[in-house]
């Protein structure tokens, strides 16, 4: 269950075919940023709105102490593609500042509410190197494939590439695979 950029540093005895291993090595990942701003109050209720939105950057914005106890708010703007690229190049105090910007147009008195931000950008964690493949259903079908004694799963090799959903799916699977091989003595 290990994304192809992680496959990639992964040193397999023996080797994984050559399908397989070019596959890994040339899958590209999509980048994805998610920005967290933590406010005093939820000040958008007041004024009727319900902290769900798309922004000017195609980036989606929600209420992520929505149903929650508590009185301070979180609004939370996720973006993808050349959007998080971009936001990804910014230093966190940069990245914060520029979310708080394209936000306050959406949710008047932000700024005054603003407490704390916190960012992640998946293409900058150092155990995944970006938020989700790019693989064609030939590509999921040799990748899927177990080698010898390993099995591969995660969300990359499913029908709902970067949801956790393909995760538990392909995991599944996985453990079917592992007892089904076990079953017939294959090890």
């Amino acid at each position: 269950a290990v994304p192809a950029t992680m496959l990639r540093k992964i040193e397999f005895a023996p080797r994984l075919s050559d399908a397989k291993s070019k596959i890994i090595n040339t899958a590209t990942y999509d980048s994805a940023s998610r920005m967290f701003l933590q406010t005093k109050t939820r000040f958008w209720l007041n004024k009727k709105l319900n902290g769900f939105a798309f922004g000017e950057s195609f980036n989606e914005i929600w209420d992520s102490t929505l149903g929650q106890n508590g009185t301070h708010g979180i609004l939370q703007s996720y973006s993808r593609g050349l959007f998080s690229s971009a936001l990804s190049t910014l230093p966190e105090a940069e990245r914060i500042e520029t979310t708080i910007k394209s936000l306050e147009k959406l949710f008047p008195g932000l700024r005054a509410e603003f407490e704390k931000g916190v960012g992640k950008c998946w293409s900058e964690d150092p155990w995944v190197g970006g938020a989700w493949a790019h693989l064609t259903p030939e590509q999921v079908a040799v990748l899927s494939r177990p080698e010898n004694r390993i099995f591969f799963a995660g969300e990359h090799l499913s029908n709902f590439p970067s949801w956790m959903q393909g995760a538990l799916q392909t995991g599944l699977r996985a453990a079917q695979e592992i007892n089904n091989a076990e079953n017939q003595n294959r090890y």
